[in-house]
């Protein structure tokens, strides 16, 4: 009898062995995330002296305009010490100015013409989609991290042993449009390759980023489909 009470004992312990080091790779793997993320945001922000420079030489009378582009970079650089809630609503804001600044371009037509403003323009263009990318996995990795966290037995430790809650990073839709704005204020759909869905799970896997938001499910054979104004895409 001792040896079976022993067993249970021993099963136990394995158990919750396992579902700390789940909760800890997957706090980890949620920090690289996260690390990810930042690095794309420090590189937008070390684009926005150049752009701010490109446009004065040809707009330095839109103080107003400028100036607002440079108080929302700074505050998204003093955001990054807050957490991923704050900084995603400072880095909506910083968008938000640069799409205010991309269309002050369609009054300067030299502006427009400038290689080194369409160069800055082209590589904040390739880093919001490199934003948007890793904002999904760490998002992801916030979900998974997060339900681990809540589920036996991780949850009768979790809180006790610094696993706390961690925040979604969700920057918003219009503030990532708003840097592909074109010269005709059409937004500029840029296609990526989509990561291999995987069958069982039913996700989407459409190449056209900007289709994600329309999505809705229709009957499609034995799978999933999602379909959208500009695109399908089958699971």
């Amino acid at each position: 009898m001792s040896w079976i009470l022993l067993g249970v004992v021993a099963l136990i312990v394995v158990w919750l062995i396992m579902a700390y080091n789940t909760l800890v790779a997957l706090r980890q793997r949620t920090r690289q995330a996260f690390s990810d993320i930042d690095v794309q945001l420090k590189q937008r922000h070390d684009l926005v002296p150049n752009l701010i420079e490109t446009v004065k030489g040809y707009a330095a009378h839109e103080r107003g305009t400028l100036d607002a582009v440079i108080q929302a970079r700074n505050a998204a650089i003093s955001a990054q010490a807050r957490g991923p809630g704050d900084q995603a609503v400072a880095e909506a804001a910083l968008g938000a100015s640069l799409g205010k600044l991309f269309a002050l371009a369609e009054a300067y037509p030299d502006l427009k013409a400038n290689q080194n403003f369409i160069e800055l323009q082209n590589e904040l263009s390739e880093l919001e989609n490199k934003i948007a990318a890793a904002r999904r996995f760490f998002n992801n990795s916030v979900a998974e991290y997060n339900a681990a966290r809540e589920s036996v037995p991780a949850a009768f430790f979790a809180p006790s042993m610094g696993f706390q809650p961690m925040e979604f990073f969700n920057l918003e839709e219009g503030e990532r449009k708003a840097v592909h704005q074109t010269p005709q204020g059409e937004v500029l759909i840029h296609a990526r390759a989509a990561r291999k869905p995987d069958p069982r799970r039913g996700s989407p896997c459409c190449a056209h980023t900007d289709c994600r938001r329309t999505f809705r499910p229709i009957a499609c054979g034995r799978s999933c489909c999602w379909r959208a104004s500009s695109c399908c895409c089958a699971c």
